[in-house]
């Protein structure tokens, strides 16, 4: 019960961040009319390219991060600046904080956009985490991290594979003192 109160409050948050419920005193001006819109110059432009950016969504639709190569373009890199395992580490805690939000991928709260930029930083996350764990493979808390960009995706697509590296990194993170581990592994066991 405590379970599903926390996720109401969350998505409670989450949807008065959205609708930026926030209490300023901007003022919006009316909307033009629609008949006066449809005459402005380089209309036709952007319906074009809002038809494009449909097109992309749909290429998109079964995107699992990591998988296509193509995809991964000069954005999918990690920054060259990043030498050390707290610069690796800092890079993906502030990626997944800034990205990747709570019920991303199962609330309806989310747009397609807000999904297809989640799965794009868990790529840079994991890849960074990766590297954080080459340079120093005895921080608990890289693991534990790891393993929660992992739950995201295993959350994204069902693949039963990213669920398995979930546990196997929430499992490290346990034997290596990390209690709050277990809770993930509960989850994911459900």
């Amino acid at each position: 019960m405590k379970k599903i109160l926390s996720w109401v409050v969350l998505l409670l948050v989450v949807l008065l961040v959205v609708s930026g419920c926030g209490g300023g005193s901007d003022v919006q001006p009316d909307p033009e009319p629609a008949e006066e819109r449809s005459e402005l110059p380089g209309e036709e432009q952007a319906i074009e390219e809002d038809e494009e950016v449909k097109e992309e969504d749909k290429e998109y639709e079964d995107y699992v991060p990591g998988a296509d190569e193509e995809a991964e373009g000069e954005e999918m890199t990690l920054p060259a600046d990043l030498t050390t395992v707290h610069d690796f580490n800092k890079f993906a805690t502030d990626l997944m904080i800034e990205k990747i939000k709570p019920g991303v991928f199962d609330s309806p709260v989310f747009s397609d956009a807000d999904k297809e930029e989640a799965r794009k930083a868990l790529v840079l996350i994991i890849a960074a985490y990766d590297e954080a764990i080459k340079l120093y493979d005895q921080n608990e808390h890289i693991f534990y991290n790891r393993g929660r960009a992992y739950k995201q995706v295993y959350l994204d697509t069902e693949d039963p594979a990213y669920k398995e590296k979930a546990l196997a990194d929430f499992n490290k993170a346990l034997d290596m003192g990390l209690g709050m581990a277990q809770t993930e592994i509960d989850s994911l066991s459900d």
